[in-house]
């Protein structure tokens, strides 16, 4: 069965670093259409290199693929029986933060999410699963690093999240304002005393990017494309794909500990996969 693992290793392995920019707007009115998510589609389908209609090109995602987004609805791309993955692009090689907007950190992602569309929830038969990050600083069209996280690594996987934007709704809820009900936060009415103006609460979730964590495992000096996940997730993937790993001489296998995202006191065990160049 296809997994993450094998995405990242055909990546690798086609040596392309070049994403194509010509479909992608300043003001990401069609995430669809994104360059970079273009480019994990193609090099996880093997045709980063062909020139396919779009036709064709669509038949080798669904191969691969169940679901490949919309435009304000997470997540980016579906992988079958396998994880979900986000994608976000970066204009910086030394990027603090991840902006998620209004869709919350998450570590799987169940079918029952109320975020996902109809779409999405009904692409196959599925219930639960892991989100990856897939996070790409792109300097003039050209990749200087490329990162898959799994989720499970750095984001909590409590309702520690949920708990916060549901006390915020209830503290502003539970005030002297002129509420209307939203999805968002909340929207105050009749600000001003003719009221004819109104305030819109957004949730708007930052995450710090994994660069800043996992930074002593990296060649600061270099790109590379990275791939980091717990050992009991790397032990289920395909065993072909594990030896596929072994015999790649540009990727490296480190055995990393790291604090446990729910409960800083404990460890982890993880491995980084490391292609720098």
């Amino acid at each position: 069965m296809f997994n993450t693992l094998d995405g990242y290793i055909r990546l690798v392995k086609t040596n392309i670093v070049q994403v194509n920019t010509h479909e992608e707007s300043s003001i990401r009115i069609n995430r669809v259409g994104d360059s970079l998510e273009r480019y994990v589609k193609d090099g996880f389908c093997n045709i980063l290199d062909k020139d396919l209609d779009d036709n064709k090109r669509q038949e080798s995602y669904n191969e691969i693929f169940s679901y490949t987004g919309t435009q304000n609805q997470p997540p980016d791309l579906m992988i079958k029986a396998g994880d979900a993955i986000e994608v976000k692009k970066f204009k910086s090689l030394n990027p603090r933060e991840i902006q998620l907007n209004s869709s919350p950190p998450r570590v799987k992602l169940s079918s029952e999410d109320p975020m996902l569309s109809e779409r999405a929830r009904n692409c196959e038969n599925w219930i639960q699963k892991d989100v990856v990050y897939c996070l790409g600083s792109v300097i003039n069209g050209i990749i200087k690093e490329l990162w898959f996280v799994y989720g499970n690594c750095f984001v909590s996987s409590s309702n520690i999240y949920k708990e916060l934007k549901n006390s915020v709704k209830e503290t502003l809820e539970s005030g002297s304002y002129n509420m209307s009900p939203t999805n968002e936060l909340g929207r105050i009415n009749n600000v001003d005393p003719l009221g004819y103006s109104s305030f819109r609460i957004r949730n708007m979730w930052l995450l710090k990017h994994p660069k800043r964590m996992f930074v002593d495992y990296t060649n600061q000096t270099s790109s590379g494309f990275y791939l980091i996940v717990r050992n009991e997730k790397y032990d289920t993937f395909d065993q072909k794909t594990i030896e596929e790993l072994k015999l790649n001489k540009e990727i490296t296998t480190q055995d990393i500990t790291v604090e446990d995202p729910d409960n800083p006191s404990e460890t982890i065990e993880c491995k980084i996969l490391k292609y720098e160049f």
